[in-house]
């Protein structure tokens, strides 16, 4: 019966591992397809930014200047991970002297998380 269990097991977990892998590729022929698209939203955000952003979700709804940064970072952000340029992008940031804004001690923080 053991056996029969560790049998099982094993052929689930070959069985995910294969679907995780096909999702992977699947991912990555889409890839510069995504990128279009992500350049084409940051592109309408930056254009929308000197207008009026209304959100999705209701139309007549004008979104603030601080709910248009974010938004507008976090698609910079998804962009960023979808070139893979994150290293460079952090080190970008390390190479930056920003007076009000310790950027070393924040990405230092995330390198070693105190307990």
């Amino acid at each position: 019966m053991k056996t029969t269990l560790k049998v099982i097991a094993l052929l689930l977990a070959i069985g995910a591992s294969a679907q995780t892998i096909k999702s992977y590729a699947d991912d990555m022929a889409n890839l510069p397809e995504l990128i279009l698209e992500q350049e084409a939203v940051l592109v309408d955000l930056l254009n929308a930014h000197k207008t009026e952003l209304t959100s999705k979700d209701d139309s007549r709804e004008v979104l603030t200047e601080e709910e248009k940064k974010e938004l507008i970072i976090k698609n910079m952000v998804h962009y960023i991970r979808l070139i893979e340029g994150k290293e460079v992008l952090l080190e970008e940031l390390r190479r930056q002297q920003f007076p009000d804004l310790d950027i070393s001690g924040i990405l230092e923080g995330r390198q070693n998380p105190g307990i």
